[in-house]
This record gives C-alpha cells, structure tokens and sequence, in this order.
C-alpha cells in the first residue's frame, strides 16, 4: 500500500487466450516509470486491458473504460 492507493506486483498478466504472459514477454512493452527515488517498469496499458477483460471480475470490468480512455487520450 502506498499513500497514492495499492501497488500490485505481479508475476505476469493472462493473455486472451487464457495463458499467462511472463515477465519477459511483458517487459518488451514495458515504460520505465521514475519516482522520488525508485524507478519501475510499467505494464503496457493494452497488456493491462487484456487481463482485466480476460479476469472479468467486476472491479476489473468497471476499470476498463478509463483504461481505455487513457490509452486512447491524445498524446503530445
């Protein structure tokens, strides 16, 4: 737990077709995320999607529209 909310570290996220991806297939569209003092790599927002609609659950089907909000906000 941190003071922003929950920090989950996972193992790798399950793919649509039901597998789990690993850790090493999911780096490759990791972003690399600094803070004040530490730095991580953060899923792929589409890695994330992914699991959330495969799990189902409803915690993770209320988080998808701003997911794919995010995903989909411009950039610049």
């Amino acid at each position: 737990m941190t003071d922003a909310g929950p920090f989950d570290v996972l193992a790798g996220l399950e793919a649509s077709d039901g597998r789990l991806k690993s850790y090493e297939e999911l780096v490759e569209r990791s972003t690399l995320v600094e803070g004040d003092g530490f730095v991580i790599r953060a899923a792929a927002i589409d890695d994330i999607i992914e699991a959330k609609e495969r799990a189902g659950r409803p915690k993770d089907r209320e988080a998808l529209p701003e997911l794919r909000a995010i995903r989909d906000a411009p950039t610049g």
